[in-house]
């Protein structure tokens, strides 16, 4: 456990100087200046705040057209984005944009999108959608249809650009039959981009009835609103099934006001 602690906390500061080192700043200097504040912020406890807005603020942006690190760094750099940790998730990330025009790339990316959960998810789609030619669509698409359905999945759903085709179906069945409301919701937004016939709209309106018993209550007397795709659903199944009256009725007695909203448009 030691080992894997100093492994990532080497590869912590391998992306640090990376970064300021490109953006031309004195990465010593900023870490005197925060270590000083950060003692002086410990030993007075009664006027953190006021020790707190003297920390060092640094505005500067790093070039990511050369490589800021070598490619032997890739592993840990995966290993980062693929952590608890946001701040480093992200700057690792732009390092390893910076080695984009390495031949190895695109597997990297891969592999994140197969390991990732959350928000490495997000930022593996965000680079794996910038590959050039439309590479990356397949990459997404993959690890939708072969990895499991996770909340981080919504990412990849808002990443899929047309044209759309059964693959594109396959991955909206796989995200409205799991068990993420996250997931779900994002490829009932995508399934309102396919064209639609009798058969799919069958098949997202079972999915509608599924989501009833398997979203979260909503609330009644106030508090937060769970996730859920039915509102995103009824923005197609509405107009689908607009001659069916009672199914629009259900709709407009439903408790979601999303789901009430699309079928007062076509009641």
């Amino acid at each position: 456990a030691q080992t894997a602690s100093a492994s990532t906390d080497a590869a912590m500061r391998i992306v640090i100087h990376a970064l300021t080192r490109n953006a031309g700043l004195d990465h010593a200097q900023l870490v005197r200046q925060a270590r000083s504040m950060k003692r002086k912020i410990l030993d007075d406890v009664r006027n953190e705040r006021i020790w707190f807005f003297d920390l060092p603020k640094v505005d500067a942006k790093a070039e990511l057209d050369h490589p800021l690190v070598d490619s032997e760094f890739i592993p840990q750099l995966e290993n980062l984005i693929l952590g608890p940790s946001h701040f480093f998730a992200l700057n690792a990330a732009y390092v390893l944009y910076s080695l984009r025009e390495k031949s190895d790339y695109s597997n990297v990316l891969r592999r994140l999108l197969t390991g990732g959960r959350g928000e490495s998810l997000r930022l593996s789609a965000a680079m794996t959608c910038d590959l050039p030619d439309g590479t990356g669509q397949p990459l997404l698409l993959d690890r939708l249809l072969n990895g499991e359905s996770t909340s981080g999945c919504r990412h990849l759903y808002k990443r899929l650009t047309g044209p759309y085709g059964i693959q594109h179906v396959e991955a909206v069945r796989k995200g409205l039959g799991g068990s993420s409301a996250r997931a779900a919701k994002a490829a009932a937004e995508l399934a309102n981009k396919f064209p639609l016939d009798a058969a799919l709209a069958s098949e997202l309106r079972a999915f509608f009835d599924q989501w009833r018993t398997k979203e979260e209550p909503y609330p009644r007397g106030g508090g937060s609103v769970p996730e859920s795709p039915r509102g995103e659903l009824a923005k197609i199944l509405a107009p689908a099934f607009a001659r069916d009256h009672d199914f629009l009725l259900d709709l407009l007695a439903d408790d979601r006001p999303g789901v009430q909203s699309a079928a007062r448009e076509h009641a």
